[in-house]
């Protein structure tokens, strides 16, 4: 039996929508804070299971598939970046960094750092083994890219 391209994509939107729950769960009940570029992944995970769900609605698989990948292979890449960001490798992009308080009152300088929910991209939140989330997103969108590849190459998923 061979899996079908229609199949296959279900499966990779079923996984975005798993990866955003986790990342949600992370935030809500963890209280694991998302900094900028945790929240670009977080969309790119919606845009593609968006695209997969309007590819299986119109009939597209193929064309979802395709897109998916792609889309796995940015996510890998943003995920990558902050790796580098938070290892102090590379700097911090301008919407990872604190804003400058503008105040010449102490007191109204104290209320607004104390109200600013600012998270840093340099600073891992939450680390497994040494791995960050961003380091497992790497390891999971490059690996669904390569798995992709894969079935692909090896003609294991069918049109019909």
């Amino acid at each position: 039996m061979r899996l079908t391209y229609k199949n296959y994509l279900s499966f990779l939107v079923t996984l975005c929508a798993l990866s955003l729950g986790m990342a949600l769960v992370a935030e809500y009940f963890f209280d694991i804070k998302p900094c900028a570029l945790c929240h670009y992944q977080r969309y790119v995970f919606l845009v593609t299971a968006a695209v997969g769900l309007c590819a299986l609605y119109f009939d597209k698989a193929i064309d979802g598939v395709k897109v998916a990948t792609g889309l796995f292979f940015l996510n890998g890449c943003v995920a990558f970046y902050q790796v580098l960001v938070e290892k102090h490798i590379v700097p911090a992009p301008e919407t990872c960094r604190s804003p400058v308080p503008s105040s010449d009152n102490i007191e109204a300088l104290t209320t607004q750092l104390l109200n600013q929910s600012f998270v840093p991209c340099d600073q891992v939140a939450w680390s497994l083994f040494g791995i960050s989330f961003a380091g497992y997103n790497v390891l999971f969108c490059m690996g669904l890219v390569m798995l992709t590849f894969f079935v692909i190459t090896q003609k294991i998923l069918v049109s019909k």
